[in-house]
């Protein structure tokens, strides 16, 4: 029964439809990394933009260019224009279902359907956005990183010269923004770092060392790279799900009919005493 219990509990786990590591640097001397978890059930049509935003490398180089303290930090707006205005499109609405809280990561807009690109990370609770902003994510490690991110211009950047200009304006203007040096998919960023070991390994095996080692991991790698594009990643769909997901639905429903099975013989057990 308890087993049971555990195994149903565990189905009800939210887990992310997707993963994204930001490298970002906080000023010249202090870099560092967050993670964001995305969740398509919170809002699908943001997942699936914020999707294609990262697998074309849009937020490569974009600063925070409005970061207000006990509020929220702003970006979105590519360091070359021509990416910004190749993203301008704007996406419908999606219903609000979670609450700004600290650490989620929401789209910025300027009316009804306007989501483009532009996104902001809470600081703090910021429920009462919750009717007009809805969250996509939320940061699962590295907000002690987030909350470094430079603060001092607040809302001095110009949208519309940062729009037109990229980043030649606010490199001159607001030298100590923060800024983003890559955001990737973090199966992206672990193949990268299993490649970086295997090459590592290959190098101490030439002296007879690790040479176990680099062969596994080789043989890893390229069972789950796709050798016609090694970054190639599966597109976000309704309908796609995680291999772990459907695993912890599956233990869910036969954590369930367990359950249903204990209470059947409970209740013949007791209707033969009566």
């Amino acid at each position: 029964m308890i087993h049971e219990l555990i195994l149903f509990l565990l189905c009800l786990t939210v887990l992310a439809d997707y993963k994204v590591v930001f490298d970002i640097q906080i000023d010249e001397q202090k870099s560092g990394t967050f993670i964001i978890e995305i969740y398509e059930d919170w809002a699908p049509l943001g997942a699936a933009r914020f999707h294609e935003l990262v697998a074309d490398k849009y937020f490569d180089g974009a600063r925070f260019f409005r970061v207000l303290n006990n509020f929220m930090a702003q970006f979105g707006i590519a360091g070359d224009p021509k990416m910004t205005a190749k993203w301008r499109k704007p996406i419908k609405d999606d219903p609000f279902i979670k609450s700004n809280a600290p650490g989620t990561l929401t789209f910025a807009t300027s009316g009804k359907n306007t989501r483009s690109a532009q996104l902001f990370i809470n600081f703090v609770n910021n429920k009462y956005l919750d009717k007009d902003f809805a969250p996509i994510g939320k940061i699962t490690k590295g907000m002690d990183i987030v909350n470094q991110i430079y603060k001092g211009y607040g809302e001095k950047p110009d949208q519309g010269r940062l729009n037109n200009q990229g980043n030649a304006y606010v490199v001159k203007a607001f030298p100590k923004l923060s800024w983003i040096k890559t955001a990737r998919f973090f199966e992206e960023k672990a193949t990268q770092a299993a490649a970086a070991t295997v090459e590592k390994g290959a190098v101490k095996s030439k002296t007879g060392k690790s040479a176990v080692v680099a062969e596994l991991m080789e043989k890893k790698i390229t069972n789950k790279v796709n050798k016609k594009n090694p970054l190639k990643l599966v597109k976000l769909n309704a309908n796609n799900k995680t291999g772990m997901q459907y695993i912890y639905y599956l233990l869910g429903l036969a954590a369930l009919l367990g359950l249903v099975c204990y209470y059947v013989r409970v209740s013949k057990k007791e209707g033969k005493h009566r």
